[in-house]
């Protein structure tokens, strides 16, 4: 387990890999946003979205 106690510190890990983003998971990250280059696991890589991908999918209702 790792000893990181702030969001911050754990986002930074996120983003070489060694931790899923969501903060005090401790799934093994797979995958890699290409936009934000920051690391989900499998179960939360789902709940990951951009905000500009939010207005597309507003424009097209």
């Amino acid at each position: 387990m790792s000893h990181i106690t702030g969001a911050n510190e754990w986002r930074l890990d996120s983003m070489k890999g060694l931790l899923c983003t969501k903060f005090q998971c401790y799934n093994k990250p797979r995958n890699q946003c290409p936009k934000c280059s920051i690391y989900y696991c499998n179960e939360h890589i789902t709940s990951h979205i951009h905000t500009d991908t939010l207005q597309d999918l507003q424009k097209e209702k």
